[in-house]
């Protein structure tokens, strides 16, 4: 559960937002309504990294850790910018595009 938001805490509908399982390797995806909101059901236990994706936005991402019984909010913040554009905290982006560049590099 959570909200997409800009850098002024306003909600930014239209959001793609992809939830990906470290343990389960389940990946699931949803577009946020009018009031940028998410809700993902019914997830099976453990960490998982959630990204948000708008136009006119930088990627923004997270870490969640999903427990019995309890929910877990995770709101990360959209910086203005290109969807392309990795922000500086974003982790998540830097390890996927050092990984990218790797592959590239190891092509025959």
């Amino acid at each position: 559960m959570g909200m997409a938001a800009g850098p002024s805490g306003a909600p930014v509908p239209g959001a793609q937002v992809i939830l990906a399982g470290n343990e389960t390797g389940e990946t699931r995806s949803l577009t946020t309504g009018q009031e940028g909101r998410h809700t993902f059901d019914l997830l099976k236990i453990g960490e998982c990294n959630i990204s948000v994706e708008a136009q006119g936005f930088c990627r923004a991402a997270a870490t969640a850790g999903v427990r019995s019984a309890k929910i877990t909010s995770v709101n990360p913040k959209l910086e203005v910018g290109q969807v392309m554009q990795q922000p500086e905290s974003d982790l998540l982006g830097k390890l996927l595009q050092h990984l990218r560049v790797t592959a590239e590099g190891s092509r025959p």
